[in-house]
């Protein structure tokens, strides 16, 4: 799971948590259940999965666009289908590829960032996009998305009624939390890693993620504090990322940076808890889940001051100018050497964090199903 699965798994969750009176059938790519099954998979088996996408992206655009569209018309035949057999009232897609459908539909729209920044998707995603969320934005009763700052780009660029769409931020799970060191150590050890000493970077290795700039701020700073504090990278290889891995191939074997990968669900809290700053240069995020998980673990956090990010920080993180190799450099300094600053802005990030939950994205959900039913009884 990347983002959008990770909010479908923990929105479901929560919901499940709450008293209401709806009955929901899961719908997969190849069958209906009124069970949440979650494949759990190991991080080889999905590593695997990742590098075969990748791989089918780099041999021909339109082999990847063909498989979009067969899957897609897929999906729309299995929903109508079943539909029909569960006698559904209403279809929430948690991702803006909704399938057309024949009852009311709510659908999440995280972001746009295949509109506003095409450069940094491959063109098969580009022109899939560009050909399925005008279509689900039209044909949903209502739209969600995961930060105010979404909502104003879908607005303006769809020119969007604003009753039509509502906020319903991500949260942020229990398992992310402040650890010690006695508390982290058995993870870490696998990953050759001491508590509070190294700087992590959480998500998938693509030119969205601005590492190329990330780095090379690193690479300025001094070598002593590289020794000392490697950074490490964790997330899937992703597209478009072969000039950052020949980049980063010498610092690799230098060994002041590691290349984790796709971690598993059940290491990643400690890995983030386990960082003494967390970097996020990200030049276009919906939310940015990983930076509220990485307040929640009470660690720093440096972000960048794009897109919805100052949003999800607010006070409690520095945001800096995405681009700026030099403030990058010494701003991760400062917050290396500064404990006290330090110390400041992971207490200000735990505050922070306890705005956002699960359990409160669950209830606006909620709402909007039982408004959308409302208006269509």
């Amino acid at each position: 799971m990347a983002g959008i699965g990770h909010y479908t798994y923990n929105l479901i969750t929560a919901i499940n948590k709450l008293n209401h009176e709806f009955r929901f059938i899961y719908f997969g790519y190849t069958r209906c259940s009124d069970v949440l099954d979650m494949p759990s998979g190991n991080t080889t088996q999905i590593k695997r999965m990742l590098a075969l996408r990748r791989f089918l992206y780099d041999l021909h655009p339109s082999i990847g666009l063909l498989k979009r569209k067969l899957k897609h018309q897929h999906n729309t035949w299995l929903l109508r289908k079943n539909i029909k057999k569960y006698h559904a009232t209403l279809f929430h897609s948690p991702t803006h590829d909704c399938p057309p459908c024949t009852i009311p539909s709510i659908v999440t729209a995280h972001d746009i960032s295949c509109f506003r920044h095409p450069e940094t998707h491959p063109a098969v995603r580009v022109r899939f996009d560009h050909s399925v969320l005008p279509k689900a934005i039209a044909q949903a009763a209502m739209v969600l998305t995961v930060s105010e700052f979404s909502r104003q780009e879908i607005i303006n660029y769809f020119a969007l009624d604003p009753q039509k769409i509502r906020v319903t931020h991500c949260g942020v799970g229990a398992q992310f939390k402040p650890r010690n060191d006695a508390q982290t150590m058995s993870v870490l050890t696998k990953y050759n890693l001491k508590h509070n000493g190294y700087i992590l970077y959480v998500g998938t290795l693509e030119p969205r993620k601005n590492l190329s700039t990330l780095v090379d701020a690193y690479t300025m700073l001094p070598k002593a504090i590289q020794q000392h504090y490697p950074l490490v990278l964790v997330g899937a290889i992703g597209w478009m990322s072969d000039a950052l891995l020949d980049k980063l191939k010498p610092l690799v074997a230098s060994g002041v940076v590691g290349m984790i990968g796709y971690c598993s669900s059940h290491d990643l809290p400690t890995l983030i808890s386990g960082s003494r700053l967390f970097v996020y240069p990200s030049l276009y995020e919906g939310f940015g889940m990983p930076v509220l998980e990485a307040m929640a673990s009470g660690v720093a956090c440096i972000v960048s001051n794009r897109a919805s990010l100052p949003e999800v920080v607010g006070d409690s993180a520095i945001t800096i100018d995405a681009m700026d190799c030099n403030l990058w450099a010494q701003s991760i300094q400062m917050m290396l050497e500064d404990s006290e600053k330090r110390i400041h802005f992971s207490a200000l990030g735990l505050e922070q964090a306890k705005k956002f939950s699960w359990d409160d994205c669950a209830r606006k959900t909620l709402d909007a199903y039982q408004q959308v039913l409302s208006s269509h009884a």
